[in-house]
């Protein structure tokens, strides 16, 4: 959907890079050039300050990574967060869903 335009989408820097160790683990460093590449043309990427990461430490979330990847959309003003994840979220304020439950929803 986003590569067709239908939909906007972005990443964190973080998100960026944990794929690129997991690609580059499973399928090799051209693959992992590859598909981080097309990230980057199809996504904004969010950067993470120190602040967001100092921030993170204040909500006293679940999870604090996904409090530091929730404070790093925020510029963005996302509509939702989209995570195979959803505990890690539950205790922030933005709408979340799986990516099937996102799937299902833009469907309707």
């Amino acid at each position: 959907m986003i590569a067709d335009g239908s939909i906007h989408g972005s990443a964190s820097s973080l998100t960026i890079v944990n794929c690129a160790y997991i690609l580059k683990k499973a399928f090799g460093s051209d693959v992992m050039f590859e598909k981080i590449d097309l990230l980057c043309q199809i996504l904004d990427i969010t950067h993470i300050a120190k602040e967001q990461v100092q921030n993170a430490i204040s909500l006293k979330p679940y999870d604090y990574e996904d409090a530091v990847q929730y404070l790093s959309a925020l510029s963005f003003h996302p509509d939702v967060v989209i995570t195979r994840d959803k505990k890690g979220f539950s205790d922030l304020d933005i709408l979340v869903m799986t990516p099937a439950e996102f799937v299902r929803k833009t469907k309707e």
